[in-house]
């Protein structure tokens, strides 16, 4: 959640024609109880007319790298990935 907050807002205040944001996230877990993450991928697909990508793929970075907490902190401990489509 905190991660979608960051990346509307960083598109909007970088004047991208955002018209919405879905994330879609998966996590690999362990066979045997307690079923441990061993990895996590986060799919980011952005609506709008004329976004631009390098826009999204730096509102992402800045997200996971500096602002989403539950990221940072889930990242210490389990490798997360992620990948970005925009719909027009």
């Amino acid at each position: 959640g905190c991660t979608g907050m960051d990346v509307i807002s960083i598109l909007r205040k970088k004047r991208q024609p955002v018209t919405g944001l879905e994330i879609v996230v998966n996590a690999e877990l362990t066979q045997a109880p307690p079923k441990r993450m061993t990895s996590i991928s986060v799919k980011y697909r952005v609506s709008g007319e004329g976004v631009d990508p390098t826009a999204v793929r730096r509102a992402i970075e800045l997200s996971e790298e500096n602002y989403c907490s539950v990221g940072l902190t889930l990242k210490m401990s389990v490798p997360i990935s992620s990948t970005f489509t925009i719909d027009e």
